[in-house]
């Protein structure tokens, strides 16, 4: 197989006198045919079967001398492609050449199938427009003639139908349902997604996250334009946009725009959504899927008031902690007189300190918690036979938060 592209407007083509040639994904454009004949490829001696060329704005100005002797003479004629002894054009493209597409002084070119000849019919094939662009770098180590949107020659080889594996770039064929004819696949506009999954982890409920953000690039050739981003699925009120530079963007190949999330919970356990891209290309709408866990606000721990006894020297109270929480509830629980009390005869009164202990208890579950009484408080709850004490907790759950629950007590003897 055979890849080469002329070299602009200055550009000879081809001219060869092999008693045979065969050629694939080759592309000519450029000025001045050898010998005033053939100015993209001229054959002056046997045949030639070109397959997925592309031959265009080929021009042989005026008939001049022929500098292959024994041929025939110099007509001005063939100024894509011109043969002595006949050929065949097989998924070709000879568009815009001047004076004509294809010449033939032997044999007629035969017609291998699926051609274009655009503007006349000299060639054999299909008189429509292939829609070429300018002659530029692609892709690929050659310059090329890009296939515009509407190209009759996209998808011309019926889906099955015989083909190079790639094209003069390189690129894969087919890039659609079916080959192109010429020398360059056409490869609709496609979106390529920086990921498909963003993952935001886990959110007190009433908060908001930092922004993620999604990359959606082109990478075909066709321009991408994206209509529309929206929020669907499962639980989508629980995020939010933040910020959108692909609606309405009209995206080349290589060109990128992003769209920004933000996860927002308003109700506990794992949430889902799916952020959705509609636009132009193959699979729309392309899908991100969003997740993220809403963690509950934080209530603390309950503490179970009302009368506790003392026995040898301790008392057990009660503590429950949420079902619905990050973590384990952990902290200290401390017990001190509700009042201020006197300890001695010639002591101020005060607020005194029974105790405290720290606790872990695992969430929806009831735990016992053992304070060791001061020796004060144990005096006061004889004499007395009672004290009115407040226990409190502090609390720290598995997510950072802290939380301070109190209740009022009634220390009894055991």
């Amino acid at each position: 197989m055979i890849a080469a592209a002329g070299a602009g407007r200055a550009a000879r083509g081809v001219r060869s006198r092999a008693a045979a040639a065969e050629g694939g994904n080759l592309g000519f454009p450029g000025r001045g045919g050898v010998g005033g004949s053939g100015g993209g490829i001229s054959i002056t001696a046997g045949s030639a079967s070109l397959t997925n060329v592309t031959l265009a704005s080929n021009d042989v100005g005026s008939a001049g001398q022929n500098a292959g002797g024994g041929s025939p003479p110099p007509d001005g004629t063939g100024g894509g492609f011109k043969t002595a002894a006949g050929g065949s054009l097989t998924n070709t493209v000879a568009a815009t050449n001047v004076p004509t597409n294809c010449a033939a002084t032997g044999p007629a070119i035969s017609d291998g199938g699926h051609n274009i000849s655009f503007s006349d019919t000299s060639c054999p094939g299909a008189n429509a427009d292939p829609r070429l662009g300018a002659l530029q770098n692609n892709g690929g180590q050659t310059d090329t003639l890009a296939l515009g949107g509407g190209s009759a020659a996209v998808d011309l080889v019926p889906a099955g139908g015989a083909c190079p594996a790639a094209d003069q770039r390189g690129v894969l064929r087919p890039a659609g349902p079916a080959c192109d004819a010429g020398a360059y696949e056409q490869r609709p506009a496609t979106a390529r997604l920086s990921a498909t999954t963003l993952p935001f982890g886990r959110l007190r409920i009433g908060l908001t996250s930092a922004p993620r953000t999604i990359t959606l690039t082109n990478v075909g050739d066709l321009a991408l334009s994206p209509t529309a981003a929206t929020l669907g699925g499962t639980n989508p009120a629980d995020f939010a946009k933040a910020g959108d530079t692909c609606t309405g963007a009209f995206l080349a190949l290589g060109a990128s725009c992003s769209i920004g999330v933000r996860f927002k919970p308003i109700a506990a356990g794992l949430l889902t959504a799916a952020l959705r891209i509609a636009d132009n290309a193959p699979g729309s709408p392309q899908q991100v899927a969003l997740r993220g866990t809403g963690i509950p606000k934080f209530a603390g721990v309950a503490i179970t008031g009302g009368d506790v006894h003392l026995k040898k020297g301790k008392v057990r109270i009660g503590l429950s902690c949420p079902r619905k929480t990050a973590g384990a509830c952990a902290g200290t629980l401390t017990l001190k007189s509700a009042k201020a009390v006197s300890t001695g005869k010639h002591g101020s009164p005060h607020v005194l300190t029974l105790g405290s202990a720290r606790f872990t208890i695992s969430p929806g579950k009831v735990s016992n918690v053992t304070v060791k009484i001061s020796q004060a408080g144990r005096k006061l709850v004889h004499h007395n036979g009672h004290l009115a004490a407040i226990a409190t907790a502090v609390t720290h759950d598995g997510f950072g938060t802290r939380k301070i629950t109190s209740a009022r007590l009634k220390l009894l003897p055991g």
